[in-house]
């Protein structure tokens, strides 16, 4: 026996495979030379830039969150349906999905805003600028989110519909201001460069109290239902504000304190009112399928398309923990002009996000069927759905920040045309297939939309700043 473990009669066959190996070694990068040309210039260009490893320390970082988040919101949704049924867990995504979108308006494209504005503050110490956009945009969010959740109340009570769960659905709609304040935090204190505080709260302890609140209850009474549900992440949102709001204070509190605030309130509005179309728009985009199918198909029907279209989102987490790292970069870069620069840390930032997501893509059709198996048998009826959210997503991470690149750099109108572009046809592809092909229906729509998009935002990107997002293109020196 050798010291592999392989027995002595087998080791000349085992050398004769060793030499085969070698030569394979020697083959394999002549053969991924002329597959693809660039591909040398690429991973040296990916080693060399001085954006590879702040984008890998940064994304590492949020990526670790983020993988944390994901594995944490697939077994509190799995056990969710375990312990509400079908039924009660439709009622609960399906109010929760509507206090989701209302918070994205209620925000009024301040979560956004924040992105453009605070970082120069920052970086220019204007901290009377940084305490007038800290004490306007919270105040903002808050009644504007508040006014919101109110009125579509007001419109279910006056037009109900009878397979809806109306009081699970007046708790959720309750659950938006908190949940829109919650995102502005999260994006002041990304805006600082505190990723990981930034993200910590609600990605990873948001969820982590839901299940611990959720396992409690489900110990003590035995049932849990869509109004528990609600109620949990209730508890949670508001532990998660209370830790934002000491970090916020943490980080400007001492420079901020003694000193009158300045508004510089026609910029701002100038600037977020088209962000609000923006954002308003990616949310619309992203929710806009599961509240269709509520109100087509019923709660139960929206219950198991959101189960497929959560999980295939999962791909995506790996473009969003980079565009963490990146999004703060783009308009220092940009209002210095030095696009070389910023033409690097886009394909940087593009080409790890493709391979990592080709590879989740991968993974989620091979695993759909499994995936899913575990709500129960009733949600493998979503595989279709999710396979084809999977690809979307998928093109998504290939097309790089197309969006924060535009939004970024003062072409928001433009970005924001096409998201509304991209949300109305969404909203009507799925107004026009849910009723006839079902759930599968709204991934269509929804995959459609999110290509056509991309396309779109990729085209202007190479027109307006010059800047090609696709993974593996790399600018002649």
């Amino acid at each position: 026996m050798c010291l592999c473990g392989c027995p002595i009669e087998q080791t000349e066959s085992a050398t004769q495979q060793h030499d085969d190996k070698d030569e394979t070694r020697h083959e394999l990068p002549t053969l991924m030379t002329k597959l693809f040309p660039d591909a040398r210039r690429l991973a040296a260009r990916l080693l060399e830039t001085r954006f590879a490893m702040q984008i890998v320390r940064g994304a590492g970082v949020t990526f670790t969150l983020q993988a944390g988040s994901v594995i944490l919101l697939y077994i509190l949704q799995l056990l969710l349906v375990r312990w509400m049924g079908k039924n009660d867990y439709g009622s609960y995504v399906f109010a929760y999905t509507w206090a989701q979108l209302l918070a994205v308006f209620g925000a009024a494209g301040l979560t956004l805003s924040v992105l453009k504005y605070l970082p120069d503050y920052i970086a220019n110490h204007d901290w009377r600028r940084v305490k007038g956009l800290l004490i306007a945009f919270r105040t903002t969010v808050l009644v504007a989110s508040i006014f919101l959740g109110g009125l579509v109340a007001l419109v279910f009570m006056i037009f109900p519909q009878a397979d809806i769960d109306r009081s699970v659905l007046y708790l959720g709609l309750a659950l938006t201001p908190l949940i829109a304040l919650k995102d502005l935090q999260t994006e002041t204190i990304r805006s600082a460069q505190r990723v990981a505080l930034a993200y910590a709260p609600p990605l990873v302890i948001q969820p982590m109290i839901v299940l611990v609140t959720g396992f409690f209850l489900f110990t003590v009474s035995g049932d849990l239902n869509g109004a528990h549900g609600v109620g949990m992440m209730a508890f949670a949102l508001a532990i998660v504000l209370i830790m934002q709001a000491v970090i916020v204070r943490n980080e400007f509190g001492r420079s901020i304190a003694r000193i009158p605030a300045i508004y510089a309130t026609r910029e701002w509005v100038r600037t977020s009112l088209p962000m609000l179309v923006i954002h308003g728009a990616l949310v619309v985009m992203n929710r806009a399928d599961v509240v269709v199918v509520g109100m087509m198909l019923g709660t139960t029907q929206a219950g198991v398309y959101a189960v497929a279209a959560r999980t295939a989102m999962m791909i995506s987490f790996v473009l969003e923990a980079i565009n963490a790292v990146v999004a703060p970069n783009i308009a220092p870069l940009y209002n210095r002009r030095d696009m070389r620069a910023l033409q690097q840390l886009v394909s940087t930032a593009t080409l790890l996000a493709t391979i990592l997501a080709l590879g989740g893509t991968l993974g989620m059709i091979g695993l759909s069927h499994v995936l899913l198996g575990l709500f129960g048998e009733g949600f493998i009826a979503g595989r279709t759905s999710l396979i084809i959210l999977s690809i979307s997503h998928l093109i998504n991470s290939a097309a790089g920040p197309v969006g924060y690149l535009m939004h970024l750099t003062g072409h928001q109108h433009i970005s924001g045309r096409v998201y509304v572009l991209g949300a109305l046809l969404n909203v009507g592809l799925n107004l026009a297939l849910v009723p006839t092909v079902g759930i599968e229906g709204a991934a269509i729509a929804t995959a459609v939309a999110m290509v056509v998009q991309n396309v779109l935002m990729y085209t202007f990107v190479r027109r307006k700043l010059g800047i090609n997002t696709l993974a593996f293109y790399s600018r002649r020196r």
